[in-house]
């Protein structure tokens, strides 16, 4: 039993997406914003996003 095992959880609150830049086929930033555009959320860039050498790193937190 682990404290972030199911019978510890009461609520879920957000989802959190780590879309890591070595995959060469990860969206931009700026296509995943257009798709998720009518839900609350926060999303950032990280420190290893070089859109310019195809390196789209970012997180986006999205309140369920």
């Amino acid at each position: 039993n682990t404290k972030r095992g199911g019978e510890s959880v009461d609520k879920i609150y957000c989802m959190v997406a780590d879309i890591d830049g070595k995959h060469k086929n990860a969206p931009s930033l700026k296509v995943i914003l257009t798709k998720i555009s009518d839900y609350e959320f926060v999303a950032y860039s990280t420190h290893s996003h070089d859109p310019q050498k195809g390196n789209n790193s970012y997180r986006i937190i999205l309140l369920l």
